[in-house]
């Protein structure tokens, strides 16, 4: 496309927002732009640009380039510079499998608390079913990390409630957060329902994550 060709040369060292929105609306992208948009997530000191840098390149560009947006997260860089990354992933309609497979248990548990998280839900709303329950079933065990749970079954949920429903069954009889996926537009867990599900930052971070679902101090 000559417009895209021209526009695109035109705004490439600029890329500002407003540049990076009308990109977005082409839906597809070359890598050449997609390398563009991650050079620009990675050097501007505006967070919220480089999010928009990190996504249109995540849902319009191709496996080549969602497998630099997934390096970003492995990276020596600002924990939120990594942690955005995954996160565009998650935006992402098709997420490539060799990402995907690299998502285990055993690699969740080494990250830091907000990486943990997120590719715990990238995890949980992309990876095949049964890679997700073998994954939640380990984590299930953690003493440290076990909130985790509630990310996993929370975003599987909408592709296989009862694998989600199994899920949560890991927990306690009486936990609270059994609950998560029966509740309605008005009603929260309490805010004790994480209190017992591990380390204090992994349980803010969860929290965090499912603020809509968990009352507030």
């Amino acid at each position: 496309d000559r417009t895209l060709h021209v526009f695109y040369n035109r705004t490439l060292y600029l890329f500002s927002t407003e540049a990076i929105i009308v990109l977005a609306d082409y839906n597809s992208l070359s890598d050449d732009i997609g390398e563009a948009l991650l050079n620009r997530a990675e050097r501007t000191d505006d967070r919220s640009l480089s999010i928009l840098a990190l996504n249109t390149a995540a849902c319009c560009c191709s496996p080549a380039i969602q497998k630099r947006i997934w390096a970003l997260s492995s990276m020596n860089k600002p924990h939120w510079v990594r942690v955005d990354a995954i996160d565009a992933l998650i935006q992402a309609k098709l997420v490539e499998s060799e990402i995907l497979d690299e998502l285990n248990a055993n690699l969740i548990l080494q990250l830091p608390p907000p990486l943990a998280a997120s590719a715990c839900i990238l995890l949980a709303i992309h990876g095949r079913v049964d890679a997700v329950v073998e994954a939640m079933e380990q984590i299930a065990h953690s003493t440290k990390q076990r909130a985790l749970l509630l990310l996993g079954a929370y975003g599987l949920a909408d592709r296989d409630r009862q694998a989600a429903e199994r899920l949560l069954d890991l927990l306690d009889l009486d936990h609270p957060a059994r609950r998560l996926l029966d509740l309605n537009d008005e009603e929260k867990l309490p805010v004790t329902a994480l209190d017992n599900l591990g380390h204090i930052r992994m349980r803010k971070i969860v929290h965090t994550r499912l603020n809509d679902k968990i009352a507030m101090d």
